[in-house]
């Protein structure tokens, strides 16, 4: 009953992940998704959206210095007793009349406003432009970011691939020590724990590449339920009249509201200036802390590598002396995990260097969204 129950339970398990299994992952590439996040990316089109508006708004703001053409039209039917001029009497009729008006009106001085209205539409044009610009490499930066992670997961499970491969050579061969007597079987039940315990660490690791590529499927707002493959290399009556009319409206007394609007324009041109200088400060901040972290990335690569050439020769050399019958597993097994610990911090220093450089670009906006590379 047993074995009738595990070969259902199997059948049951496949059948739900055969929707999953036989779906084709698509491949993108670091350039699709670049392009995918430039096109998909909800604050980058909402940055579209708020410059197009700004471009709408000085369109129209400009059209205010144009005159305006307007057409009026009027119509009556009037039924009834009316005098009648060609009759000399009064008589039973119906009269219908439509008039017709064309006017213009045209803007000769109102102060300034309509001046300062442009000059505050165009500002504001220009500061959606930069926001969209921003926005762009902000999504650029994103997706580097997540790829970044994406691929340095990928290359620590490789490690952790390698050294479970490492472990389970080294079980194999304590096995024969211990089949021949040369080793106690204490070392080989050592052994099968450190070859699990990588099982583990590999389990726990693919759980990390997976995470990283969620956070991918975010930043390109992809369809969660897809399978990716993220690659690393986006005419009137004749009874017509008509009237022109020219008037002119210049403002003598206001009641002060231009003196006031001018303070309170005044006012807010100084917070913008108190804004722009904090945001300068902030932007220097960042862009030296950036630059502190790049250097000390190179350092950590430089580190990282040494560390790990030390830690090969002394791998080699310990495993040598097993054999030999003058090391224990213990300095075999220490070894190893201090190889496989340079390796990680080699690969994570790898990947951090070339995270820095990146987000150095993003602080000093050089980051160029068409020639975004990984």
């Amino acid at each position: 009953m047993s074995l009738i129950r595990n070969v259902l339970a199997a059948g049951v398990a496949l059948a739900a992940a055969s929707p999953i299994l036989a779906q084709q992952p698509k491949p993108i590439t670091f350039e699709d998704a670049i392009a995918i996040a430039l096109k998909q990316n909800i604050a980058v089109r909402q940055a579209q959206n708020a410059a197009q508006l700004g471009d709408a708004t000085v369109k129209q703001q400009k059209m205010q210095l144009l005159p305006d053409l307007r057409l009026n039209v009027n119509g009556s039917n009037n039924v009834g007793r009316n005098f009648s001029q060609s009759d000399g009497a009064i008589v039973n009729q119906q009269t219908q009349s439509l008039n017709t008006g064309l006017s213009t009106s045209l803007t000769l001085f109102d102060g300034g406003k309509t001046t300062s209205s442009i000059r505050s539409a165009q500002a504001n044009q220009q500061a959606s432009a930069q926001d969209l610009t921003r926005a762009r490499q902000t999504a650029v930066f994103t997706v580097a970011t997540d790829y970044v992670a994406l691929a340095n997961q990928r290359e620590q499970l490789r490690v952790q691939q390698e050294n479970l491969a490492a472990q389970q050579a080294q079980q194999d061969l304590i096995q024969k020590f211990v089949d021949a007597g040369s080793r106690p079987v204490a070392d080989l039940y050592q052994q099968q724990a450190t070859v699990a315990a990588a099982k583990l660490s590999i389990a726990q690791t693919t759980r990390a590449v997976e995470l990283a590529k969620v956070d991918v499927i975010q930043a390109l707002q992809l369809d969660p339920a897809g399978t990716y493959d993220f690659g690393f290399t986006d005419q009137l009556d004749q009874r017509r009249g008509g009237s022109i009319g020219l008037g002119i409206s210049i403002p003598l007394f206001d009641r002060g509201a231009t003196g006031l609007a001018e303070q309170r324009a005044q006012l807010a041109a100084d917070n913008e200036r108190l804004a722009l200088a904090a945001t300068r400060q902030t932007i220097a901040l960042e862009v030296r802390r950036a630059y502190l972290d790049l250097s000390s990335a190179r350092e950590q690569l430089a580190a990282a590598e040494a560390q790990q050439a030390a830690a090969q020769q002394a791998v080699e050399v310990v495993e040598k002396r097993y054999q030999a019958g003058a090391a224990t597993l213990v300095e075999v097994t220490q070894a190893r995990a201090s190889q496989v610990q340079a390796a990680s911090a080699v690969i994570s220093a790898r990947y951090g260097l070339l995270l820095q450089r990146t987000a150095l670009s993003y602080y000093t906006g050089d980051l160029d969204p068409s020639t975004a590379q990984f």
